[in-house]
């Protein structure tokens, strides 16, 4: 039992290093790019900010694992999903919005969060992974073994 422990926890670091990996790799495409042309490649950004998600899905995969295997149906934590998940989505959007040839998404998305991107653009990435952590661990299953209601027979 406990080298099948080592042997899965060793996996998720190879997946983890290997997606790492290619977030520096893509992040260096782009810098590249963006030295060459002056402009972002959006499309590269977009592609970032998928792969910080899937590390933040990644942390909370053995969460998602545990509850596959659990007895119960499924159900979602909403109030976790909206006040947690939607923010972090929000901030996650802001880093290409910046450099989207929309306008709309500009001053929908980069502009409120000036302030704190003014200070570090790096902080999205942390928002990006809370993002992706929040959305694996918000669904779980419910068990119900035999529960009465609560009624009071007379």
């Amino acid at each position: 039992m406990k080298q099948k422990q080592w042997l899965k926890y060793l996996f998720y670091i190879a997946i983890i290093l290997v997606t790492v990996s290619m977030r520096v790799y893509i992040t260096k495409l782009a810098k590249g790019f963006y030295n060459e042309t002056f402009q972002m490649n959006f499309y590269l950004l977009i592609i970032i900010v998928l792969i910080n998600m899937t590390l933040g899905l990644l942390l909370g995969l053995e969460h998602l694992l545990k509850e596959i295997k659990a007895e119960g149906t499924w159900k979602i934590n909403l109030p976790k999903l909206i006040l947690l998940g939607l923010p972090s989505l929000y901030c996650s959007i802001a880093n290409f919005s910046i450099y989207s040839p929309s306008k709309f998404l500009f001053y929908f998305f980069a502009k409120p969060l000036w302030n704190l991107l003014s200070y570090d653009v790096n902080i999205l990435s942390l928002f990006q992974l809370i993002f992706g952590y929040i959305i694996v661990t918000s669904f779980y299953k419910d068990i119900k073994e035999g529960r009465v209601d609560s009624q009071i027979f007379i």
